[in-house]
């Protein structure tokens, strides 16, 4: 018994050892894989940071490697990591990966970094920032890459991680109810109207929420700009949830999956809208549908 203990012990250790190995080995691949991408996707952007190379050495430590809602994913290697991730969304409401990068970890350095050159891949210039909207967890360091890079643009934050931090100092279900009929609110006064309840059941909780920016979790004070009511950052986590199989793999294996993977989703819900009959896309067809639903029922009162 022993014996076969002993064995399996060894075994585990050679498999973990032969992990290690891999993943080591292609992160020296990377600068490979990017001349490879770029000449079979020359239109692709791909960057690598590095740090500066140690004295006596050739190269220095891979720190950064960039490919083209924002969010950041762990990675489960034996080197850990984060995937940062640009999130848009389609014709139909669908999530669209834009970029992705790895990182060490989610600083403000490495979300200034990614979202430079998102910004250059996007062509957004400073004169048309106020026509984007970025939305987020409002993690620290991205909120302070976005002050820097989108000066103008529009910053949401996910009413649902809104949720979870006011959920640790006010609890109970009406507060929930009103937290969330405040943000679906169009207008100041159906706003005011459940922040009115709010105040009059938990004052504390009503405060702490009025100390955020209105502008980045009610619709009442959305720009209509951009023709965007979105307030949760759902996409991002369609996103993480389809990643999570790769989270364990070594950089390039990683990348060339999550790539095969991100072109396999556009091609199916390409050619699922294209088999519609119709000119506007389903999600907002149904919308439209419900709305005028909605107007034939208020005309009907009147």
């Amino acid at each position: 018994m022993s014996c076969v203990k002993v064995c399996r012990v060894e075994s585990q250790k050679r498999a973990l050892l032969k992990n290690n190995e891999t993943h080591s080995t292609q992160f020296g691949q990377a600068w490979d894989y990017a001349h490879e991408i770029k000449r079979v996707l020359p239109e692709n952007t791909i960057k690598i940071l590095c740090e500066d190379p140690e004295s006596g050495t050739g190269s220095g430590r891979f720190m950064i490697m960039h490919l083209i809602d924002l969010d950041g994913c762990h990675l489960k290697g034996p080197f850990g990591g984060q995937i940062l991730a640009a999130v848009g969304v389609d014709a139909n409401d669908g999530m669209y990966l834009i970029a992705w990068a790895f990182v060490e970890s989610e600083t403000t350095e490495s979300w200034t970094w990614f979202l430079k050159f998102l910004g250059q891949d996007l062509k957004i210039r400073t004169d048309d920032e106020a026509e984007w909207t970025f939305i987020s967890d409002r993690q620290k360091g991205l909120i302070n890459s976005l002050e820097v890079v989108g000066q103008n643009a529009e910053h949401r934050f996910c009413v649902m991680h809104l949720y979870q931090n006011m959920h640790k100092d006010f609890k109970g279900i009406t507060l929930r109810q009103l937290l969330w009929k405040s943000a679906r609110a169009t207008t100041e006064w159906k706003l005011n109207l459940h922040m009115n309840k709010m105040k009059e059941i938990a004052p504390k909780c009503h405060d702490w929420l009025m100390a955020k920016s209105k502008t980045q979790w009610t619709r009442s004070t959305f720009r209509t700009l951009v023709h965007s009511d979105i307030f949760v950052n759902n996409h991002c986590e369609v996103f993480n949830n389809n990643i999570r199989k790769y989270r364990d793999l070594s950089i390039i294996t990683l990348f060339r999956e999550l790539h095969k993977s991100v072109m396999k989703r556009i091609r199916v819900r390409r050619d699922k809208l294209a088999a519609k009959d119709t000119i506007i896309c389903p999600s907002a067809l149904k919308k439209l549908e419900k709305h005028i639903l909605l107007g034939d029922m208020y005309r009907g009162w009147t």
